[in-house]
């Protein structure tokens, strides 16, 4: 007499959600990249809601401030240094680095969609 085991619904539905994955081929890592940039998305239409308008005015106060004093030769914007800093060679342009940005986000696609409906979920529902 041979006794069946038989599986509960629940690791009925995981061996299904597994079998997908698999057929898909998608990994756990790219499922765990993914929540990662939904929840970093969400956290920021959060954020974004609650403090946007002080975050964009203060950045808009700023950048006239800085603007006006840079006109008026009271400092100097070193751009070769910053655009060292953020990691761009001193000898581009302004627009080799605008395209350098949309090859990244192309190579980026997903992840950035995500990062957005997250974003959007979390303005939304903030």
């Amino acid at each position: 007499m041979e006794v069946q085991k038989s599986e509960s619904f629940v690791d009925q539905i995981q061996n299904q959600i597994n079998q997908f994955f698999a057929n898909m081929q998608i990994t756990s890592s790219d499922v765990i990249e993914w929540a990662s940039c939904f929840g970093l998305g969400f956290a920021a239409g959060l954020v974004l809601k609650r403090y946007g308008k002080y975050i964009i005015g203060t950045a808009l106060i700023v950048t006239l401030f800085l603007a006006i004093l840079s006109y008026a030769d009271f400092i100097l914007i070193n751009q070769a240094k910053l655009k060292f800093m953020l990691g761009f060679p001193v000898t581009e342009t302004f627009t080799s680095i605008a395209n350098s940005l949309l090859l990244k986000a192309k190579m980026h696609f997903l992840q950035i969609g995500i990062i957005l409906l997250g974003c959007l979920l979390g303005f939304k529902f903030g």
